[in-house]
């Protein structure tokens, strides 16, 4: 989870430039002359920039544009996802069930930063991971398990005190996980953030 593949979206009002815009900015930071030419996926173009990189492990950010926005990764396979979703019926995230009333807790979407994040998969994917980790020698104390968490490895924290492998199953207590918002701000006085987490509807 450490190197997890991300997306990165950005509305712009004009996605097409956008794109070339940053193809061309890539090129003054890396050398762009191996990078393989646009290729054309569902009538779209991805864009292929090579990032500076080790001769012997190669990395590459894929750009795109559909629907106003911008789509970078460095993972192929998640603008492909994008680029087919981005044509299909599915539900804007807006239409989640409680995303508008959380967003009004932090001053709503248009603060110039905007975060959402889906905890209940996130802590999904960290359960694995920490009862995966009890598999480790105990020499280790799960440090090598624990380094693939979105977080500071408790590995190194806790060492061999605690086992892991004791969690329950995730689907057990995923009623008390559910998802939060964040924004930011910028003024003459700084910095300022805002989250919210709205209480589990299934928590009663």
């Amino acid at each position: 989870m450490n190197s997890a593949p991300s997306l990165f979206l950005f509305a712009a009002l004009n996605p097409d430039q956008a794109v070339l815009a940053i193809k061309n900015v890539a090129s003054l930071t890396s050398s762009q002359e191996n990078a393989p030419a646009p290729r054309q996926f569902l009538g779209r173009t991805i864009y292929t920039i090579a990032l500076p990189s080790r001769p012997a492990a190669p990395r590459s950010l894929y750009c795109a544009s559909s629907g106003g926005y911008v789509a970078l990764t460095t993972d192929v396979s998640m603008i492909e996802t994008y680029l087919r979703s981005a044509d299909s019926k599915a539900r804007p995230l807006r239409e989640t069930a409680g995303f508008a009333d959380a967003a009004q807790h932090i001053g709503g979407a248009g603060n110039g930063l905007f975060a959402y994040q889906n905890q209940r998969e996130t802590m999904r994917a960290a359960f694995t991971a920490l009862k995966n980790s009890s598999t480790d020698s105990p020499s280790s104390g799960g440090v090598n398990a624990f380094g693939a968490l979105p977080f500071a490895s408790p590995g190194k924290i806790f060492g061999g005190w605690l086992d892991f492998s004791l969690l329950p199953e995730y689907d057990k207590v995923s009623k008390y996980f559910y998802f939060s918002v964040t924004s930011g701000n910028v003024t003459a006085d700084g910095f300022s953030f805002k989250i919210f987490a709205p209480r589990p509807p299934q928590v009663n």
